[in-house]
This record gives C-alpha cells, structure tokens and sequence, in this order.
C-alpha cells in the first residue's frame, strides 16, 4: 500500500510539472511568440521599424532594422503546440566592412550570412548543400542597397560540426 500512494505521489508531481510546462510554455501563434522574444530579448525593435522575413522552410524569422541596418534571426521553437521565439544572433551590417558571418551553437554551425555568393550557384560548407534566402530584396530602397545586394542568410538542415571558415560555391 505504501509503493501504491509513493508512486501516485510521483505520478501526480510529474503529471503538474508536465501541464505546467506547457501552459507556462509558449504562445499560440509565431507571431505573438515573436513580439515576446522582441520585448524579452531585443527592446530595441519595440522602437525601430522593421520588417519581418520569415525564412521558408526553417524554424528561422529574420528581423530587419532600417538605417542603420541590423539582422536579428530569432528561431522559433514548438512544444506541444505551443511557439517560442529566442533570439540566436545578431548581424550588425553598419558596423563592418565584411558582412559575412557564421554563427556556431556548441561548435555547430547553425546559420551564416554571405556577401560572395555568385548568381546561380549555391552555397555549400563541407561538401553540404545550404539552404539559402537571398535578402538584396529587402535592402533595395536603402541607400546601401548596393553593399547589400549579394547578401545571402544560408543554414544546413540540422546544426553541422565543421572546421570550414566560409563557404564554397558550386
């Protein structure tokens, strides 16, 4: 009888612990987890305009300041049906020369920014094909359009370990 009212017991911390988890989780929609992870992680896009690139096929949303332009990738998270947004990198465009970047997480590349990449080739690291958004678009009415125009966000499909430090062309 003893095991019996022990094991409810862990049972039942278990079973609130797990609907705990998930109401205190997230949002019901990416958009309002997003205007979370802005007002938790980036209060600055409160105040700026900015226009929102989602990137097709990825758990990536790309904020996009005006001048002086900047790139916050938020990623979004789901967890038994609920979205949260976290904020995983920043490019500061104005304040390089070199936009290019890669940004790792526990030594994997989770995503990168590239300036080089040629017309109708893709990007690859390692061997690995990226998946690409190209983002000139979204720069054509600054007045550094012309920095911008070859600037590409790539990711692999699953964070990659690699010793490469930029991407290859074919």
């Amino acid at each position: 009888m003893k095991n019996g009212w022990g094991a409810a017991f862990v049972l039942s911390f278990i079973a609130a612990g797990i609907y705990l988890y998930v109401v205190n989780y997230g949002y019901h929609t990416k958009k309002e987890a997003l205007q979370k992870g802005w007002t938790k992680e980036a209060i600055e896009l409160n105040t700026e305009k900015v226009q929102s690139v989602p990137v097709p096929n990825s758990p990536y949303v790309l904020e996009i300041t005006k001048a002086p332009h900047k790139i916050y990738v938020f990623k979004i998270t789901n967890h038994f049906g609920k979205y949260k947004a976290s904020l995983v990198g920043v490019n500061l465009l104005y304040q390089s020369i070199n936009k290019d970047g890669m940004y790792f997480n526990k030594n994997l590349l989770e995503f990168g920014f590239d300036t080089d990449k040629p017309r109708n080739k893709d990007i690859y690291i390692d061997h690995q094909k990226m998946k690409y958004l190209s983002l000139g678009k979204y720069f054509s009415k600054s007045k550094f359009a012309w920095s911008y125009q070859n600037l590409s966000f790539y990711y692999p499909e699953q964070p990659m370990e690699t010793k490469a430090i930029g991407p290859a062309y074919h």
